[in-house]
């Protein structure tokens, strides 16, 4: 069954709960008057209105295709079924994922393996002490992982999401005459603070820019 949660500045639609229709109804059959009962229960006078002419009797919102009982007919077996499988170590499991953004997600095995073969012709003759892997990492706050169902067996489990959260790039190189590159630090802000500098590795460099990106490809490339 969905629960739906109000927005704080949404528009009030049923804040007024079936008890309190039920209690007001039944004091103004006693022969209580409409504006004392609104006053009592703090219901509006043309939702009152509204419900003795039996206007609007919908729920508020856009209207669900199934029924109450529909919807429970059909997510309770499903619930049962998954929580078994997964109780008793069966084809599913339940583990949290990863975020990945919706561009990385596109790839797949065909476009790997095309970039390892031209790779392989491209090394060709060419130093190990020239070949450098450049890889980047950024450190970030997480935005939150959820609790998904996958396939038992899955090593990893990505969850496609695009995060605008402002991050710190880590520049890390080596060589593949195993030498290491000090790392580099980017920082995506408009000044670069001595504070920034202290306690980080050993021999690493510090930039900054206004995109986190800018320095980077400059002194790669």
């Amino acid at each position: 069954m969905r629960f739906y949660r109000r927005k704080p500045d949404a528009r009030r639609y049923g804040s007024v709960t079936q008890l309190k229709f039920d209690k007001a109804m039944s004091e103004l059959k006693s022969g209580r008057s409409q504006r004392y009962v609104c006053e009592k229960y703090k219901i509006p006078g043309g939702t009152l209105q509204n419900k003795l002419a039996k206007r609007h009797g919908k729920k508020p919102g856009h209207q669900t295709v199934l029924s109450d009982v529909e919807e429970k007919a059909v997510v309770e077996p499903l619930l049962t079924g998954v929580s078994r499988w997964t109780r008793h170590g069966e084809s599913l499991t339940h583990r949290l994922c990863q975020n990945i953004s919706a561009k990385r997600a596109q790839g797949n095995k065909g476009t790997i393996s095309k970039y390892f073969d031209n790779l392989q012709e491209s090394l060709n003759g060419v130093p190990p002490e020239n070949i450098v892997h450049y890889d980047e990492t950024n450190v970030t706050d997480d935005p939150g992982r959820k609790h998904s169902i996958f396939r038992r067996g899955i090593k990893y489990l990505d969850r496609v999401m695009n995060s605008t959260k402002t991050s710190t790039s880590l520049m890390c190189a080596a060589s593949a005459a195993v030498e290491l590159l000090p790392v580099y630090v980017v920082y995506k802000a408009e000044n670069m603070w001595d504070t920034c500098t202290k306690g980080g590795p050993e021999d690493a460099r510090y930039s900054r820019s206004k995109s986190g990106i800018g320095i980077v490809r400059q002194c790669m490339f």
